[in-house]
């Protein structure tokens, strides 16, 4: 059998003070990796960033972890990157088999990230300047709660905006509630799950 890491041997332990202070030491890593992953992102952000990515690159790297992390922290950020593309991805030339947020790192990790990104899709679409940010807001929507979900806060996004509750344009909304309805978006996102 398999020796125990440190941190599961702790937990193991009779003593409570033990089983306690593995779970500060996690949770406290795992803040530090994320905050560090953040600072990462933002210093590549402000120096080299372009639309692409290569794959297994620092940068891309640190998309995967922040969505295998689930840091709803980095949602806000993550949501600036949304366009950011795999640089091996050829939009006319794609391999339908392989599930489009693949190609989209930043995507990738907010729908990894869960509910939590939502109000930042929601708010993407709302402001977005180009439709791709749009559908892939809208991809990002279905990915994490299905397409009842995506029309269910896109429907919300669109009646507060109309009525001046928040900003942004109400017709990048309805564009987006299309979206959701188009039998081509929805049948690949359900094959590609």
């Amino acid at each position: 059998m398999k020796k125990p890491t440190p941190i599961v041997a702790m937990l193991r332990s009779q003593s409570i003070q033990d089983r306690r202070q593995a779970v500060r030491t996690v949770v406290q890593e795992r803040a530090a990796m994320v905050e560090e992953l953040l600072a990462h992102l933002k210093t590549w952000s402000d120096a080299e960033r372009t639309d692409t990515v290569e794959s297994d690159t620092t940068a891309h790297l640190t998309f995967v972890l922040l969505g295998a992390l689930r840091a709803s922290e980095a949602a806000p950020i993550l949501i600036k990157h949304l366009k950011v593309r795999d640089a091996a991805f050829k939009p006319h030339a794609s391999d339908e088999k392989t599930p489009l947020d693949t190609h989209f790192p930043a995507l990738r990790a907010l729908i990894q990230i869960g509910e939590p990104s939502i109000r930042y899709l929601l708010d993407a679409i709302a402001f977005a300047k180009d439709p791709l940010t749009i559908q892939l807001a809208v991809i990002g929507l279905i990915r994490i709660g299905g397409v009842d979900v995506a029309r269910f806060h896109l429907g919300s996004s669109h009646k507060s905006l109309r009525s001046r509750e928040r900003q942004g344009d109400e017709k990048h909304v309805a564009t987006a509630l299309s979206l959701v309805d188009m039998p081509t978006i929805v049948a690949a996102i359900r094959s590609q799950q």
